[in-house]
């Protein structure tokens, strides 16, 4: 399956605000094989390492997880997970707008997308998965507000 972003949407056929229902009757998806339940109505299924996980607030998907092992995970036709990591990151801010950098992930604000594990800001180099090992990069689309990060410290970035 391929899996297209649609920023402030959601990934392929998962709408952000769906229901846990509607996203089982999706074709790919199914049944979730481990069922989280947090405060504040919050509640995450996981189906394994290669389908998106699924967090719900008050019974809609307000965030969606893709893995590295979820397969063509794609932008604009470009596969995340597959192409150079400066070609997405240039891909992405040259469609998306500015980038920040806060908690060691990669912030998209305007499109409600963050990428995690693409760039490591101490070394300020990006990952390389021919030469790295521990590649543990995921997407992660968001509904408004709903990017975990209220209160903290932004940095903006360049990859242009």
């Amino acid at each position: 399956m391929i899996w297209p972003i649609a920023p402030n949407r959601g990934l392929g056929p998962l709408l952000l605000g769906m229901s846990p229902e509607n996203v089982a009757r999706l074709s790919g998806m199914g049944r979730a094989e481990h069922v989280y339940r947090g405060r504040d109505g919050r509640m995450m299924e996981y189906r394994g390492l290669d389908a998106p996980i699924c967090d719900y607030r008050d019974g809609r998907l307000c965030r969606i997880v893709a893995g590295r092992k979820v397969r063509d995970v794609q932008f604009s036709g470009v596969d995340l997970f597959a192409a150079e990591t400066l070609t997405v990151l240039r891909l992405l801010e040259t469609r998306l707008g500015p980038v920040t950098l806060c908690a060691e992930q990669l912030f998209f604000g305007e499109a409600n997308l963050c990428l995690a594990g693409f760039y490591d800001a101490h070394d300020h180099q990006c990952f390389d998965p021919a030469t790295e090992y521990h590649d543990e990069r995921s997407v992660v689309l968001f509904a408004p507000g709903e990017d975990g990060t209220e209160g903290a410290t932004y940095e903006v970035v360049s990859f242009l």
